[in-house]
C-alpha cells in the first residue's frame, strides 16, 4: 500500500522498492505484480515489465487482467505483433479501458482502428462503436472517415441526427468538433 501511495506521489524508486519488500512475503500475488509493473513502465524500464507480466500471466495463463498488463507492456516496448499476439480477437481484452488508453496515449491509431472495426462487424448496428471511429480517424486527419462513420452513426441512430450533422460540419469547415 505505501509502494502504490509513493508511486501516486511520483516517488518511483521508493515505490518500487516497498513493493519488492512486499513481494518477498507474497511472491505469487497478482496485485503486487501489477503494480510493480506499473512502476517499471512508469521508470520507462518496459522490457523489465513485460518479465514481470510474464509472470503474472504464467501464475494464472487465462487471466485476461494478466494478458491486457502483459499487452500494455509489450506496447510501450513498441512491439505491436506481440500486443496482437497475447490478445487474439477476445474484443472483451481489446477494448479493455486501460488498454485503449494507453494506444490512444502512445499514438497507436491504427491498432484501435483495428479494435473499433472488430467491435462493429460484431455489433453494426452500435452507432457509439462508430462515433468512436470517427474520433480516432479525425485524430488522424482522415476527416472524409470520420465523416463517413458519423453518417453511418446516424442511419443507426436517428436520434443523433442534429448532434452528427453538427459534428460534419464542422469537419467540413476545418474545425474538430471535439475541441
Amino acid at each position: 500500500m505505501y509502494g502504490t501511495f509513493l508511486q501516486k506521489v511520483g516517488l518511483l524508486q521508493e515505490s518500487l522498492k516497498y513493493i519488492e519488500i512486499a513481494e518477498k512475503s507474497a511472491p505469487n500475488k497478482q496485485s503486487l505484480l501489477y503494480q510493480k509493473g506499473l512502476v517499471l513502465i512508469m521508470m520507462g524500464r518496459a522490457p523489465d515489465a513485460i518479465e514481470v507480466y510474464q509472470r503474472a500471466l504464467e501464475l494464472e495463463p487465462k487471466n485476461g487482467e494478466a494478458k491486457v498488463y502483459l499487452a500494455i507492456a509489450y506496447m510501450y516496448n513498441n512491439n505491436m505483433a506481440k500486443v496482437k499476439e497475447i490478445l487474439g480477437d477476445d474484443t472483451t481484452l481489446l477494448s479493455d479501458t486501460k488498454l485503449l488508453q494507453v494506444a490512444e496515449s502512445l499514438k497507436k491509431y491504427e491498432f484501435i482502428i483495428e479494435v473499433a472495426q472488430k467491435k462493429i462487424k460484431e455489433d453494426p448496428n452500435n452507432a457509439q462503436f462508430r462515433v468512436s471511429l470517427a474520433a480516432v480517424y479525425l485524430k488522424m486527419g482522415r476527416n472524409y472517415d470520420a465523416i463517413d462513420q458519423i453518417k453511418k452513426a446516424i442511419e443507426i441512430e436517428p436520434a443523433f441526427k442534429q448532434q452528427g450533422e453538427m459534428y460534419i460540419q464542422e469537419i467540413q469547415s476545418g474545425r474538430n468538433p471535439a475541441q
